[in-house]
């Protein structure tokens, strides 16, 4: 509800900045052209031009991000920090299934190590082939 409440608020304060740059730019009706052009660059700064454009961006984003995790949260199902944890060690197969906290962190030690492995054994292979390449490179530079 804070997500939407924010994201409303943040949409009402950039229709107003909008609206009143909008008002601003139209000339008074009995405004000849040179004079209104020399009375709306008088008004117009472009440092805080750019510094309200740019707060009005951050809200906008800030807003919009608050609203999606809200919307996140709410799609499943997770209203404190404790759901969140049920439902995470649920995923990782700690809780319902028997195993320990502790067996689930080994389980992810013995998966890590074996990539790691696999990584090393890659990496040498690639070494071996480029030592490789390189000798037969100066092989054949030494028979010409």
């Amino acid at each position: 509800m804070a997500g939407i409440a924010f994201t409303a608020f943040s949409l009402l304060i950039a229709r107003r900045s909008f609206t009143r740059r909008r008002l601003a730019a139209n000339p008074s009706f009995y405004t000849n052209s040179p004079a209104h052009t020399q009375v709306q660059s008088a008004k117009v700064s472009a440092p805080l031009e750019a510094i309200e454009a740019l707060n009005i961006a951050t809200i906008n984003v800030l807003s919009l991000a608050m609203l999606s995790t809200g919307g996140a949260l709410w799609y499943f199902d997770i209203a404190s920090m404790e759901d969140a944890r049920r439902k995470l060690r649920r995923g990782l197969g700690v809780d319902g299934s028997g195993r320990s906290e502790g067996e689930a962190e080994e389980d992810f030690e013995e998966w890590l190590a074996t990539v790691l492995s696999r990584k090393e054994a890659k990496e040498r292979r690639q070494e071996y082939e480029e030592e490789k390449e390189q000798r037969r490179a100066n092989e054949r530079g030494r028979q010409r």
